[in-house]
């Protein structure tokens, strides 16, 4: 009889260890970054190139959504838009 209560107790005490250990992470502190959220997104300071999508035209804008340059094409933009740096674009 007492061969057996050793075995339970030691099968109570093995079953607690694992049960604790499947919830430590929910009732441990957790270390949390604060976030902050801005209401108005970081500043763009450089110049953005994009082609809209079922659009003959690529626009060259600034951070304020001003129109600097903008090219024409017979096609529509595929896949992406690269500034070849010497003035012109390369619509892929």
């Amino acid at each position: 009889m007492k061969y057996n209560r050793k075995y339970s107790v030691g099968i109570l005490f093995i079953s607690v260890l694992f049960l604790g250990i499947s919830f430590t992470p929910l009732s441990s502190p957790q270390i949390s970054q604060e976030v902050q959220v801005n209401a108005y997104p970081p500043v763009i300071t450089g110049q953005i190139l994009f082609a809209p999508m079922y659009s003959f035209t690529t626009y060259l804008i600034d951070y304020t959504g001003a129109v600097n340059h903008s090219w024409g094409s017979n096609f529509f933009p595929g896949e992406a838009v690269l500034w070849l740096g010497n003035g012109t674009i390369l619509r892929t």
